[in-house]
């Protein structure tokens, strides 16, 4: 050995054990911080997906009431999901309205189509909403001694992460209506 090469008996390093200790403590460490931030993006993705499935039954919601609200009959026996029509008051205007589903681009879930007509003109179709599941058990409707019943099942996401949502709805048309 040289002079200057000299290990002082004071200067320690560490032994394969600290160093073995050392890294497996880095190691769960990282584990449980990937696992923990894995988890964070799968709550989030649920969660987009049932505020999706809840969007979905709003906008639903919203145009299949405002439409009953007003019709003057409604038709829940035909091969469409339900028609409604009424005559507008003051200016004699005939409307129809028709809900059908359609196929989505991709998935086994259904479109909700919105199709009006104004004294048999202008057909103007809207999308209502998206993934309906339209299976008889899941989405119906009914009219039944006066009142409108409808209960729709949104579900939205892929794989074991989808949600899904149900409501469950009673209208009563205004009187003089139905």
């Amino acid at each position: 050995m040289l002079q200057g090469e000299r290990i002082k008996v004071s200067q320690k390093g560490f032994t394969l054990l600290e160093l073995l200790v050392a890294v497996s403590i880095m190691a769960v460490a990282t584990c449980a911080a990937g696992a923990g931030i894995f988890q964070t993006f799968q709550n989030n993705e649920r969660n987009n997906d049932r505020n999706t499935a809840i969007t979905q039954l709003e906008n639903a919601s919203y145009w299949i009431s405002r439409d009953v609200l007003m019709s003057q009959v409604v038709d829940t026996s035909g091969s469409d999901f339900f028609s409604a029509n009424w005559t507008e008051y003051e200016s004699g205007d005939i409307y129809e309205v028709t809900y059908t589903f359609a196929d989505m681009d991709e998935g086994d879930y259904k479109k909700l189509l919105r199709t009006q007509s104004i004294n048999g003109t202008d057909n103007t179709t809207r999308l209502v909403a998206e993934h309906i599941n339209s299976e008889p058990s899941k989405t119906t409707c009914n009219f039944t001694d006066g009142i409108f019943y409808i209960s729709i099942t949104v579900t939205a996401g892929e794989g074991g992460l989808t949600q899904s949502e149900t409501r469950t709805y009673e209208i009563v048309p205004r009187p003089g209506r139905g």
